[in-house]
This record gives C-alpha cells, structure tokens and sequence, in this order.
C-alpha cells in the first residue's frame, strides 16, 4: 500500500480558524473538508496519497503563511510525484532559505534531483544530510543507491551494508546491495542479496528480472525460468495495481477519517481486482475489526498472512484483534511474532504494553514502552518517508 509517513506530525492539530477566516476561491473550508486549517487538511490528503486533493489545501496554507515550512515540504512532495520536478526544486530550496539544513528538504530535494538525472548534484545534497544526521537511514540508502546509478559499485555496497546493519529486514538495502555486487561482478553474492528482497517482497519486479539474469549467467536454468514466469506475475499486478489506485487513495482516506464501512467497500473492490493483494486483505480485516465484526476479520487476516506470513503489520493487526477477544495470551504471541518480523517496528510494542497493563504486569508494560520510545526517537529524520522504492524501475 503507498502510504506516506510524515514524521514529527502530531495527530491532532492546532483549532480551527475563525469563522471569518475564509479560505481563497475554489478552496473548501477547513469545515467542509472535516480536517482542520488547510495545513492540516493538506498534510492529512497527502498522507492518504490524494495529491489532487491536497496541492488546494496547501496552497492555501502557504497564501495565509508563507513561510509555513509543512505545508511547502507537503507541497514539495505533491510536485514531485505529479510529475512537476521544477517546481518541486523550487519549493525545496524555498524550505532551505526559511530552515538552512532541514532534513526533509534535503531529502526531497535529494530525491527530485536524482528523478531527473543530476545524480551527481543529488548525491552532494544527500552527503549534507548525512553530515548533519549520519544515523539517517532514508538517506544513507539514498546514498547507496545514488552511488550504484553513478557507477561507483563499492561505495554503493558499503552504504547498504550500513543500513543492513541497522536495519537487516530492509529490502530496498538488500536490492541496493544486489545490484551493487551484480555490477561488481560477484554473482553469488548478488544472487543470495536478491534472493532475500524476493523473500521478503516475492512480487519485487526489479530483485526478479536480475534474479532471473543472474541464475542464467550461473547457469540455473530451472531458477532462471522461475524468476522470469515470477516477474512476468510481477508486472502484471503492477497493471493491476495501476487500475486499483484510486480505490485503494479512497479506502485509506475513508479508513483515515473513520468511515470504515466506506473503506471496506473499496478494499473489497481491491480484494476483487485481485485476489493475491495481501494488503487489501490486511486494511480489510483493520476495517472489519473497528466494525466489531471480528469472524470476517480474522478471515481476512488469516488469508493476508497466507499470501504474505512474514507481515509484521499483519500480524499486529492480528494481535490486536486477538485481545479485544480476550485471548490475550495468544495476542502477547502474535505481537511478540511481528517483533521478531521487524525489530525495527515501533508500535507492537506500543499495544504490548497496553496488554501488559491490562494484565497487571506493570514491569513488562514499561519495558516496552521504553522500547517504544527509544524506537520513535530513532525514526529517520527526513519528514516525509516516502513509500517509492526503486523497484518500479531497475536498474
């Protein structure tokens, strides 16, 4: 699912505008748009992934404060992806004038210089990020795979071995890592870099096409006829998910603002399109959960975790679901699985220890609630996560 993570936005948000305080023409009000001043809406459309929705929002929010640094990163990012790089430069380097340094714009102008092309000059602006927050894991990949446009196969090696060590269940660093060690000419290590994106994401389209070059230099040829049938199936819920797109922005939205009968109508539309979505199946049983109609839920859920077992954000889901049914020992297993799936996830502790409490382990409930927050606090510091790895595109 294509989410975006805004890091270091609170949930709620300052009030409302007065009533006088109209928004400019063409723009809905704050209260038609049931999500606050425009920043707010802005930023909240484009998390959901709405771009066309929000670029108004956000606009808006600039007109009344020009110097509203959330709403020109927001901005940035909606330039970025619709295609507008220039103005997306522009509205970077803008945040940079009012906040010289700011990690989100050095990511994003990062980003929108390498989409066209200055990899070199992309490259400069992400080694001044890593200079200021070298534990910055968004860009030191960034890095990796700037080097491995460039050429420079070693340095691209060792940048993604830094983020596999911090974060081993990483699959864009091990894609980094493949590809850097293909170019190098270390097949068998490129191939066991691969062969663990694919276990991790089997629909990879750019892991599977190297994949299948790689078993025929090696001269697997059952392998090799294996990964090109996989990345065939690859580009074809690609298609698929081209066509589903609109659904899936709408069911977010909808599930975002607690219109969960909403969402469920368009994750089923999803589900329909095709039937090996596993997160269709997760934001359907997340939808069928805040409906209290745990049975379908956990079907749905069950059927994610068949077509992808490994998914902490599945097994969480399933954990939660297992304690509004009072079977808390199986939901401490569960969330204690998604742990064990990525380490690096922050909020299964989170519900952990809400269980704990409920169970009178008070100890066990600060544990993890301290894992909790040291986990928020390593979050990398760029302010928008973006949810486009380079798999569309290999390289």
């Amino acid at each position: 699912m294509t989410l975006v993570a805004f890091t270091g936005c609170p949930a709620g948000g300052p009030p409302a505008p007065a009533p006088a305080e109209r928004p400019a023409a063409g723009v809905p009000s704050s209260a038609e748009a049931a999500g606050g001043p425009p920043v707010e809406t802005g930023v909240r459309l484009t998390r959901e992934g709405d771009l066309e929705a929000a670029e108004p929002f956000l606009l808006e929010a600039i007109r009344r404060n020009a110097g509203d640094t959330r709403a020109l990163d927001a901005l940035g990012y909606v330039y970025a992806h619709t295609d507008r790089w220039r103005k997306a430069e522009e509205t970077y380097r803008r945040i940079l004038a009012i906040a010289p340094g700011s990690p989100g714009a050095l990511y994003g102008l990062a980003t929108t210089l390498a989409d066209v092309g200055r990899l070199d000059e992309a490259l400069g602006v992400t080694e001044e990020l890593l200079q200021r927050e070298p534990g910055n894991r968004n860009a030191r990949l960034k890095e990796a795979d700037l080097l491995g446009r460039l050429g420079r196969s070693a340095g691209a090696a060792a940048s993604a071995r830094a983020v596999i060590a911090a974060d081993t269940g990483n699959p864009e660093a091990w894609y980094v890592l493949g590809a850097a060690l293909q170019e190098s000419g270390d097949a068998a290590g490129a191939v066991q870099a691969l062969e663990k994106v694919v276990a991790m994401r089997p629909h990879h389209v750019g892991a599977l096409s190297r994949l299948a070059l790689l078993y025929a230099r090696l001269g697997r040829s059952a392998d090799a006829a294996r990964a090109r049938t996989a990345h065939d199936e690859a580009l074809a819920r690609q298609r698929v998910e081209e066509r589903v797109r609109g659904h899936r922005v709408k069911g977010v939205a909808a599930f975002n603002r607690g219109d969960f009968q909403a969402a469920l109508q368009e994750f089923e539309v999803i589900s329909r399109e095709d039937p090996r979505d596993p997160q269709a199946y997760l934001m359907t049983g997340s939808s069928l959960i805040a409906l209290s109609r745990y049975d379908e839920a956990r079907r749905a859920l069950d059927r994610s975790l068949e077509l992808q077992p490994r998914n902490e954000r599945t097994l969480l889901e399933l954990g939660r679901l297992l304690a509004l049914q009072d079977r808390l020992d199986e939901s401490i297993r569960t969330i204690r699985s998604s742990i064990e799936v990525n380490p690096e996830f922050a909020e299964p502790h989170y519900f952990l220890a809400g269980i704990l409490t409920a169970r009178g382990d008070a100890d066990g409930a600060r544990r993890e609630m301290q894992r909790f927050e040291e986990l928020k606090a390593r979050s990398p510091g760029a302010a928008l996560e973006l949810a486009g790895p380079p798999e569309a595109v290999p390289r």
